[in-house]
């Protein structure tokens, strides 16, 4: 369980900061306050992991339901693309992002480390901390890597997402439930992966790789004959028409005339 939460969180932050890139860029100005947003959330989920005193695998349970529709709902594509299209000034719509959604995630899987910590069996306190953040850095350094390296790279942004919230899904399941609760857990469950597979697969999804978003859609642009742009990281990259001979941007034409 440590393990997934440290998987989980960090991919999160991963995840949420590959979104950012199309609309805000990658600047150290745009990463280093989501990274410290994040980590000060994080801290405060250790706090209130610490306060807990009881129902330990049940807290974990429902904070891990709640992480995984944030995930899989909140750091969506068409959801991210959606805020930043209809929330000016940018900035708020990243405040709305990182305080909406990654905050919520890092503050619930936050709890995690010092709640388990309390049925570790072992004697002193410091083996029972340096064995559950043990877990949870090595689920952290390994989510980093599979998810940056491989699972983005090969198959994109919108199955990481689908990863992170399906293992926390799957943990969450696989602890007890009390007996009256357990429609309800089962319902939430449901009402997740539902939520996950609509808005990240049925949607339409822009393609997607670890370094850039790309789309091609229509403008309306005068004297040209249905225009279409290509775009990078919602920056105008190229564009065709449908004259014959088709007309393309300006530099494209200047490039042409100067190649011939």
């Amino acid at each position: 369980m440590v393990f997934v939460e440290g998987f989980a969180s960090l991919g999160a932050e991963i995840i949420a900061l590959r979104r950012l890139v199309p609309h805000l860029g990658s600047a150290i100005t745009v990463t280093a306050p989501t990274i410290g947003f994040f980590l000060l959330a994080l801290a405060l989920g250790y706090q209130a992991g610490g306060r807990v005193a009881g129902d330990y695998l049940d807290r974990v349970r429902t904070n891990f339901l709640w992480a995984a529709a944030l995930i899989v709902l909140g750091l969506a594509g068409p959801v991210v693309d959606a805020l930043f299209a209809h929330v000016r000034p940018a900035w708020l719509a990243w405040l709305l992002l990182v305080g909406g959604v990654l905050g919520p995630v890092a503050w619930l899987l936050g709890q995690t480390v010092p709640v388990l910590t309390n049925l570790l069996r072992f004697e002193r306190t410091g083996e029972r901390s340096g064995a559950a953040l043990y877990w949870s850095t090595l689920g952290s350094f390994l989510g980093s890597l599979s998810l940056s390296l491989g699972v983005m790279q090969w198959l994109g942004v919108a199955a990481a997402v689908m990863i992170c919230a399906g293992l926390l899904l799957a943990v969450a399941l696989c602890l007890p439930v009390p007996s009256g609760r357990r429609w309800q857990a089962g319902a939430l469950a449901l009402a997740v992966a539902a939520g996950g597979a609509a808005t990240n697969l049925v949607l339409p999804q822009q393609i997607e790789t670890a370094y850039a978003t790309y789309r091609v859609a229509p403008v309306a642009l005068p004297g040209f004959d249905a225009p279409r742009v290509f775009w990078i990281n919602n920056s105008l990259a190229s564009m065709i028409d449908a004259s014959e001979p088709p007309r393309y941007t300006r530099y494209i034409e200047r490039l042409r005339e100067r190649l011939r």
